[in-house]
């Protein structure tokens, strides 16, 4: 996903005039409706968004889909969708990992399904009404296996994953030992305890870490957060891959190695 996140541009032009199409289609020509079908035609990966290097929702998921076929990742599943009260759908593929589906749609981080329901309406997208899947799996001879199913709303957000406090307390643990695998000079202190569930505590209600004072022995202090949509890409097996993937950029490196010890 990182490669093709850095390397393919999404289409808008494409799908400016895919969706005008749709739209408009019983307005147009014959030799418009051509067109329209030649755009949206499933075509060989390397004839569209991997040749070109743009593309819109569909040559992703086949890019996507062909891609992890081609690294042995079997089955597959792109994902077909429908939101209410829209013409146009959307594309995207996911693969099953320990019994939940993963979402990987574009770019960067994966997002269990259940969750993506809600993503799509934070998103803008719009409300999912259905989804169908296309599993596709390689048999023993490199044959292409597909199944379909369609799966409704009320099922898709059921499963959106709620984060307990337990989970916290890992994305603690995971970034603690981020921290000091970066940055082996530093190392937890008891006195600071206090600060830290304070500061969390306020980062939470309010967005800002707490005005707290430091506890004696203490000359300097800084308090680094990063405010993300963590939660919505949440799940346990992603937990580690998260942490690493929202680690602060190169300004948090400079703020940690220039404070005075």
């Amino acid at each position: 996903m990182g490669w093709i996140d850095e390397n393919i541009e999404y289409n808008y032009t494409k799908a400016e005039y895919v969706n005008q199409s749709v739209e408009l289609w019983d307005s147009l020509n014959e030799s418009e409706k051509e067109r329209y079908l030649n755009l949206t035609m499933l075509q060989a990966t390397n004839d569209t968004a991997f040749a070109l290097r743009s593309g819109i929702c569909t040559d992703y998921a086949i890019l996507t889909a062909d891609l992890l076929l081609d690294a042995n990742v079997s089955p597959v599943y792109v994902l077909s969708i429908d939101y209410w009260n829209q013409t146009i759908g959307h594309a995207t593929v996911a693969i099953k990992i320990n019994g939940t589906y993963f979402v990987l749609d574009q770019e960067l981080p994966i997002i269990p399904l259940g969750n993506y329901y809600w993503y799509s309406i934070e998103r803008g997208m719009g409300e999912i009404e259905n989804v169908t899947f296309y599993r596709i799996s390689l048999d023993g001879k490199g044959e292409v296996n597909v199944e379909n199913w369609t799966w409704a709303c009320e099922r898709l957000g059921s499963m959106a994953y709620r984060m307990t406090w337990e989970d916290i307390g890992l994305i603690e643990n995971l970034t603690e030992e981020l921290l000091l695998e970066r940055y082996p000079q530093y190392h937890r202190d008891v006195r600071l305890k206090e600060n830290a569930e304070s500061d969390f505590e306020s980062l939470v209600n309010t967005g800002r870490p707490a005005n707290n004072y430091l506890p004696y022995g203490f000359t300097e202090g800084w308090v680094l957060y990063g405010i993300s949509d963590l939660a919505l890409y949440y799940h346990p097996l992603l937990a580690e891959k998260l942490v690493r993937y929202y680690w602060l950029g190169p300004r948090f490196g400079e703020k940690v190695n220039g404070i005075n010890r």
